[in-house]
């Protein structure tokens, strides 16, 4: 629902929000105009992280709503003159590795809000009357 609302109401700030794609291809053809390079082809292209962003985009699409302005980032591997067994060990390992990694709390997200920062600095500064300082965690670890 996340990536939709973003579509909805942000639709800008969707490559800055969301992962991108994950592709694998076993060939690909850039070509250079004016300066920039283009990716004309891409041969056995293969989303292999991603396909939760590209469905979603396609029905919000189709439920009526404007995706001119989303752009999604696309991290696009080549693995030229691999074998098929290989070429299946990269898509394997891509989608492993690409899922394995730490989950992020939203308390975690929260860490660099400048309330907490400065809520940090005190619990450094001030001290208990007790005499001991106090101890506050912005991030777990």
């Amino acid at each position: 629902q996340g990536i939709k609302d973003t579509i909805r109401k942000e639709p800008e700030k969707f490559i800055a929000y969301n992962n991108g794609l994950t592709i694998t291809a076993t060939e690909g053809d850039i070509i250079e105009e004016s300066g920039r390079l283009f990716i004309k082809s891409l041969k056995d292209f293969q989303i292999v992280n991603g396909g939760q962003t590209t469905a979603t985009i396609y029905f919000s699409e189709k439920d009526g709503l404007d995706i001119s302005k989303v752009n999604v980032m696309a991290k696009i591997n080549v693995a030229k003159e691999s074998t098929i067994d290989e070429l299946e060990e990269l898509i394997s390992n891509i989608s492993t590795f690409s899922n394995a990694q730490s989950r992020v709390s939203k308390v975690d997200l929260r860490s660099r809000n400048p309330q907490l920062v400065q809520l940090k600095g005190l619990t450094e500064s001030v001290v208990t009357p007790s005499g001991k300082k106090w101890f506050f965690e912005r991030a777990k670890g």
